[in-house]
């Protein structure tokens, strides 16, 4: 179930007409689902969580104050994917694409993915 309510989730984030004009009410609807990410061991979709991350970032063609917050537990999603990137990787390159100036302000995170 819960994986059909993400992938809707993912279609609505994915519009361009939605993102332009509602892009803040989905990052304040969405905080919640994001917060499950600050303990990855806990749940099993993350990679989901992921996903809508990278979706909002590319079309928004920004990262907000809500997604870095969420940029600060991806070390804990690395340790329980036993350092597999998978969707993380996607999901680093849009933070590093569309949030460059703030990633390279973020040397504690840089080293951890060095």
């Amino acid at each position: 179930m819960l994986d059909k309510c993400c992938t809707i989730l993912r279609v609505c984030v994915d519009n361009h007409t939605y993102m332009q004009q509602m892009r803040e009410q989905f990052e304040e609807a969405l905080k919640p689902i994001f917060r499950f990410i600050s303990e990855p061991e806990k749940i099993s979709f993350e990679d989901d969580i992921l996903l809508l991350l990278k979706s909002m970032i590319k079309k928004s063609k920004s990262v907000t104050p809500v997604m870095w917050e969420m940029f600060d537990h991806f070390p804990k999603i690395l340790a329980k994917s036993k350092g597999q990137l998978g969707d993380l990787l996607d999901t680093l390159n849009s933070f590093m694409i569309y949030g460059k100036d703030q990633f390279a302000q973020r040397d504690a995170s840089i080293r951890v993915y060095a």
